[in-house]
């Protein structure tokens, strides 16, 4: 009875924010749309950052505004997944910068949704979720994390299938590997 409830209540939640699209939903970030090439804008440069293993390329703008509203900011990052603008990651300067930052998204995007914290109530986080992009506003005092994150819900979707697709294929050849040990002896311990 509990499992069906819990299924039940998991359904209305999951309804309920897929229904809600919020106001004002970016198709990009300051002039850069979803999609677009780095090559796009003229005053990027690339970052030694960089997650090879899934064609991620990290580039910041080289007189980018480092403000949001009143909020200062520490840094703007612009993520390329394939060589297509997917996300942006902005992490605020001070402690206090996250609250200006925060007014300014929920002035601009509306009311967004908190989901249930597995930080053991360290995390503040709100969500707005759209068709066009996702957008995510986290801080975390256990884990010294303040960060905005916006992203284009389509790219990102792509990607975690390739991730997907690249855990599996690993996982299966740690399997083969530690089949192989053992066939060799070398699991004796």
């Amino acid at each position: 009875m509990k499992k069906a409830l819990s299924l039940v209540l998991v359904l209305l939640l999951a309804l309920s924010v897929g229904a809600f699209a919020f106001q004002n939903e970016p198709e990009g970030f300051r002039g850069l749309k979803w999609g677009d090439p780095p090559q796009s804008v003229k005053d990027m440069s690339y970052c030694p950052y960089a997650d090879r293993d899934f064609d991620i390329t990290i580039y910041e703008r080289v007189n980018d505004k480092m403000q949001i509203g009143g909020a200062e900011l520490r840094s703007i990052r612009y993520l390329f997944y394939e060589n297509r603008f997917m996300a942006v990651e902005i992490k605020p300067d001070f402690i206090n910068e996250y609250d200006k930052l925060k007014d300014v998204l929920l002035l601009k995007f509306g009311n967004g949704v908190v989901p249930k914290s597995s930080d053991y109530g360290f995390t503040e986080q709100i969500v707005w979720s759209g068709d066009l992009a996702i957008i995510v506003l986290e801080k975390s005092l256990k884990r010294a994390i303040e960060l905005l994150l916006i992203y284009s819900t389509e790219i990102w979707e792509e990607k975690e299938e390739e991730f997907s697709v690249k855990k599996e294929e690993a996982e299966r050849k740690k399997e083969e590997e530690r089949q192989k040990a053992a066939e060799e002896g070398l699991d004796d311990f």
